[in-house]
């Protein structure tokens, strides 16, 4: 006799955001082991959490430097656990969809595209193959480009290839993880300050892994015609370029008597331009971030919360979310009931959904803030930029991390992993809200302003 009872279907979201956890604590347990540190001795385990969870999450925040805390066991560990939730990230979501999808409901479809950075549902075997080719060619040219450029540093053959491997996996994942603490520990990339090669490979690797694959797609299908791209596409690559030239012109000048003191011309130009690309989520840095001018580090707060395109390796609101926020804006403005771009008009649910995601975002920063001021007593402006840094899975650090406190590395991990995998659960409350009764209850009119 079948049973009456519904059953319920498994909740995918649910299992990947598990599996997220689980993934941070076997990276944290394999670093704890006394092979994993430069010393032999085993980290102390809420520091493997932290550098575990920052790896996977692929932010960059490290209370060690990597190179002379983490023997090459830790270092491969960290590498992979980068690899794992950039590459991961976009391929283990599609590998449950290609499994289960016969029994797809449409809040799991519609989180598989959200995720993915897809419009369809079809053809992710083929996607799949897609984006793992594409993130291998990538990464390899970056590799060995870099790799050339590190022989001059690392003295050997094997070490630069493998310098070049590490970075450019690093940057591609936008997570911003190096091992130039063997010339300066936390100075991260400021040594190749001056590198144009370094530089631009880096830059090309960091917004390439933060454009995500639908946008690769729309341009490898259609090279340079702009109008075959399709909307997403589009507004991606827009609002990417607006905030990659404006960023780069503000540093430019506003960090001239600040970070940037004394550079010349091109050193200046070239720190500005990879300032502005670095702060979308990527984490590696030509300039020390406790050295910004007042405007530039609020600058680098917005850029750091806006981050990278949906269904890329990169974190924060999205570049997407952002975009969608703006134009609400100056629609409200100018009385528009519709807001537009490209001949196309937004739906309402883009609107609610953007909305959502920024309070929600809003709201971990603050609690998250609030929790390590009180417990710690550090600069908040500091504690701000470090807690953005996390929540946006971004990396950067104006040298905060080393001195938190356990309670205050645990609420980091956790906006780290909120950043991450946040997003799903958001996706699944507005789906779920959407399936409610239809019933309209009466309009309740308000004063806004």
């Amino acid at each position: 006799m079948r049973s009456s009872k519904k059953i319920r279907k498994p909740n995918y979201t649910f299992i990947m955001a598990l599996g997220f956890l689980g993934l941070i604590a076997l990276g944290a347990v394999l670093l704890s082991l006394p092979a994993s540190s430069v010393a032999r001795v085993p980290t102390k385990f809420i520091d493997c959490v932290f550098t575990s969870a920052s790896a996977v999450c692929i932010t960059g925040l490290t209370p060690f430097d990597v190179f002379t805390h983490w023997s090459m066991l830790g270092q491969i560990v960290i590498i992979t656990l980068i690899q794992i939730g950039g590459l991961g990230f976009m391929t283990l979501i599609s590998a449950f969809a290609t499994f289960f999808k016969k029994s797809f409901s449409i809040t799991q479809k519609y989180l598989v595209m959200q995720s993915t950075g897809t419009m369809e549902l079809g053809g992710l075997r083929k996607m799949v193959r897609k984006i793992v080719a594409m993130t291998a060619v990538f990464e390899l040219v970056g590799a060995v480009v870099l790799a050339f450029r590190f022989y001059s540093v690392t003295g050997t053959f094997g070490r630069s290839i493998y310098f070049g491997l590490f970075h450019s996996i690093s940057a591609f994942c936008n997570a911003g993880f190096d091992l130039f603490g063997m010339i300066s520990p936390s100075g991260s990339l400021e040594y190749f300050r001056n590198d144009v090669v370094v530089n631009l490979t880096v830059c090309v690797l960091i917004v390439v892994g933060g454009l995500g694959f639908l946008v690769w797609d729309n341009v490898l299908e259609h090279k340079l015609r702009f109008s075959k791209y399709d909307f997403h596409a589009k507004l991606v690559l827009c609002t990417t370029a607006i905030l990659i030239s404006f960023g780069a012109v503000f540093f430019f000048f506003s960090e001239k008597s600040a970070s940037m003191r004394g550079f010349g011309f091109s050193e200046r130009l070239l720190s500005s331009v990879f300032q502005s690309i670095t702060l979308r989520t990527a984490g590696f840095s030509t300039v020390s971030q406790g050295t910004l001018s007042s405007a530039g580090l609020i600058i680098s707060l917005i850029f750091m919360a806006i981050g990278g395109a949906p269904g890329s390796t990169a974190g924060g609101i999205k570049v997407t979310t952002f975009a969608v926020f703006i134009l609400g804006m100056v629609s409200a403005i100018r009385g528009k009931r519709e807001m537009r771009a490209f001949k196309r008009r937004f739906d309402d649910e883009a609107i609610r959904q953007s909305s959502a995601i920024i309070g929600l975002f809003s709201l971990w920063v603050l609690v998250a803030v609030i929790i390590i001021c009180s417990h710690d007593a550090l600069p908040i402006t500091d504690v701000l930029f470090e807690s953005v840094s996390a929540a946006a899975n971004v990396g950067l650090s104006t040298s905060l991390t080393p001195m938190l406190s356990g309670v205050s590395k645990a609420v980091l991990s956790v906006l780290m992993y909120l950043g991450r995998v946040g997003g799903f659960s958001l996706m699944i409350m507005i789906a779920k809200s959407s399936q409610q009764s239809n019933a309209q209850r009466p309009i309740g009119r308000i004063l806004i302003g």
